[in-house]
């Protein structure tokens, strides 16, 4: 039975560690919301007021043929034209013609105008006054010396001021819009410039007299009567600076008209005096053309303005719809987000839907399962059990079938294990019948055995009912019958005395004869039994009367037979 039941409960331990181990079905990721189709929507791009190109005032053509003109006139043949660098700018609207700009040439002394500049800055800023010490000598005397007279001492002084050549250079790249990129590696190691750079230089020192004071003032009084004074009006006021360095022969100014213009020349491989003149005619021809320009300025200017106010109108055409295109993309983009939302919020309740009844039939799986193995296990107890019960029948049966065959009566229902723990008896001592009929003794004999012990026990420790006189003379009567019997059949044999030696037999017959022979022989025994086996006896028959219900009685216990 304790077998059976290890089996079951080790199949079912196996059979639950196999259903706890069956994975759930992968539930499915809930779709993220598709980033790429609004992402662009929050922001939708606004039409930028497109950037107003104003029609040059300048006559680009006009120009050129009036320089070439010029060159012819001056002797300059065509091969010779790539050395002259020309850049004019007409400040009253800021337009500009190149003619090898971007060339780079040594500027010779043009370079102090920018290195002057940064001193003039830090005054303006508070950082210097006027009456600095720059080298020994004050700002002031300074800028008259290198402005006006070109005084190459005092400049280097400058330079060595500022911390030296390259940092100077890095400096003077402040002034020019131009790119880091545009600047070519001549610029830092030899000081090389282009007219381009300066001509930005000369216009932002126009157009921010205020940050760099007295520079302009020291411009205006130099070389009164050379390069741009040549063949122009003494009333016009001319800002230049020259610089002459070899074959390189260069200068730049701002020569003041109704609306002042810029003129930068550079030359090289010209003499001083050729170089000389023909920037002198190259101021004359540029003044001519600017004073043509200032009539044509108002006109310019009034087309300017309805081409700022078309083009302000159209920006704001382009704005409104710009704005009402981001509207309806905000609009499209808050729609298209709340249609992702919910796609996501139901993508979220199927997935737990589905969850949960994944979860359910996992957990349905899992309880069919259970319930599969325990039916199992029931099953094989309720077959175990019914095979011994049968087996216990069969032996009964057996049993039964012995003792009606002996003679012995059947003996009351086996009583099984019910659970009790009992002290194990002595070896019960064997009967006269178990003796002369010696059999293997079978289930029901084992566990008859201890209650015919309980029922010897009980004969014996019970004092006998007392007889009715009659029992007593017909018992006495039966006694001397048996005795003359007794006497008859073993005269013969010397047996004379067996009637004298039964007297104190009270048996009917020769089995209860032998029944007290027998008795008489047990307490023969008896008395040699220690006391404590007895007491052992005594309390174990205690514990079973108390367990059975039986009283000290014969009730209930074994009768023998009369």
């Amino acid at each position: 039975m304790k077998k059976t039941l290890k089996t079951a409960l080790g199949i079912i331990l196996v059979f639950a560690l196999v259903v706890s181990a069956v994975p759930a079905y992968a539930q499915e990721e809930v779709p993220a919301g598709n980033g790429d189709t609004t992402e662009n929507a929050a922001a939708v791009e606004q039409t930028a007021a497109p950037e107003i190109e104003h029609p040059s005032i300048l006559d680009e053509e006009k120009i050129q043929l009036l320089v070439d003109n010029l060159m012819d006139t001056s002797g300059i043949s065509e091969d010779r034209r790539e050395n002259i660098s020309i850049v004019y700018t007409y400040l009253g609207t800021g337009d500009s013609w190149y003619y090898n700009a971007d060339t780079w040439r040594y500027p010779a002394s043009m370079y102090k105008v920018p290195m002057l500049m940064v001193l003039a800055e830090r005054v303006a800023k508070g950082e210097l006054t006027q009456e600095s010490d720059i080298g020994g000598m004050t700002l002031a005397k300074t800028e008259d010396l290198v402005l006006i007279w070109s005084n190459n001492e005092q400049a280097h002084v400058v330079r060595k001021y500022l911390g030296g050549d390259p940092v100077a250079r890095k400096l003077y790249q402040a002034y020019s819009p131009q790119e880091e990129s545009y600047y070519h590696s001549d610029f830092i190691d030899y000081c090389y410039f282009t007219a381009r750079y300066m001509d930005d230089v000369m216009q932002t020192l126009y157009n921010n007299q205020s940050n760099f004071p007295n520079i302009m003032d020291c411009l205006k009084v130099a070389m009164p009567d050379r390069y741009y004074h040549l063949n122009i009006d003494p009333s016009y006021v001319v800002a230049q600076k020259y610089g002459t360095f070899k074959e390189f022969n260069n200068n730049t100014g701002i020569i003041f008209t109704p609306n002042p213009f810029i003129l930068t020349v550079m030359t090289e491989h010209m003499s001083i005096e050729a170089a000389e003149a023909f920037m002198g005619q190259t101021a004359k021809v540029f003044l001519d053309y600017t004073l043509e320009v200032d009539k044509q300025l108002a006109a310019h200017q009034q087309m300017i303005a309805e081409a700022e106010a078309k083009a302000a109108e159209e920006a704001r055409l382009a704005a409104e719809e710009a704005e009402r295109k981001a509207r309806e993309a905000a609009e499209a983009a808050a729609q298209a987000e709340r249609e992702r939302l919910a796609e996501i919020e139901r993508a979220q309740k199927e997935a737990e839907a589905k969850a949960r009844r994944e979860k359910f039939i996992d957990i349905a799986v899992k309880v069919v399962a259970v319930a599969v193995v325990v039916g199992v296990a029931v099953l094989i107890l309720l077959r175990s059990y019914r095979k011994k019960r049968a087996a216990k029948e069969a032996a009964y049966e057996k049993e039964m079938l012995r003792r009606r065959r002996y003679g012995i009566d059947a003996p009351d229902l086996p009583s099984y294990d019910d659970g009790y723990d009992y002290v194990e008896l002595p070896r019960r001592r064997r009967s006269r019948d178990e003796e002369e009929y010696p059999t293997r003794k079978s289930t029901f004999e084992q566990e008859l055995a201890p209650r015919r012990r309980s029922q010897e026990l009980t004969e014996r420790y019970t004092r006998r009912p007392d007889h009715s006189e009659q029992e007593r003379v017909s018992r006495r009567r039966s006694q001397r019958e048996f005795e003359d019997q007794f006497a008859a059949v073993h005269s013969s044999d010397g047996y004379e005395e067996a009637p004298r030696m039964s007297r104190s037999y009270e048996s009917f017959d020769e089995y209860d004869y032998a029944m007290e022979y027998m008795r008489r022989q047990e307490r023969e025994l008896e008395r040699d039994r220690p006391r404590s086996q007895e007491r052992d006896y005594r309390d174990y028959e205690e514990r079973e009367s108390r367990r059975s219900g039986r009283s000290g009685s014969d009730k209930g216990g074994y009768r023998p037979r009369h």
